[in-house]
């Protein structure tokens, strides 16, 4: 016998559409849990971001963008003697 409407599950879901391609994040949970965090407005906020943050990492696993890294490189006294005078030697903005 299938479940009455009252009591079936509730599903949320966040989208988001990245240039033309929409990625979702979607869950389902009791309807009494759910009733349970709608009635509590930080925990329904809370709740809400933690999908968010599903979805967020889902787009990126999905999307596997490039992780850059950049590494100055060190200073010798010189240049940061004339960097230093460079500045000292400019008006000042105000």
């Amino acid at each position: 016998m299938p479940e009455p409407t009252s009591l079936a599950p509730v599903t949320l879901r966040a989208e988001v559409d990245i240039n033309g391609t929409t990625y979702a994040y979607q869950q389902a949970m009791p309807r009494r849990d759910w009733q349970a965090i709608e009635q509590d407005a930080k925990l329904r906020t809370a709740y809400e971001n933690t999908l968010r943050a599903h979805l967020g990492a889902a787009v990126m696993e999905r999307l596997q963008p490039a992780v850059i890294v950049h590494m100055p490189t060190e200073l010798d006294e010189a240049v940061m003697q004339r960097a230093v005078a460079e500045l000292e030697q400019q008006p000042d903005a105000c």
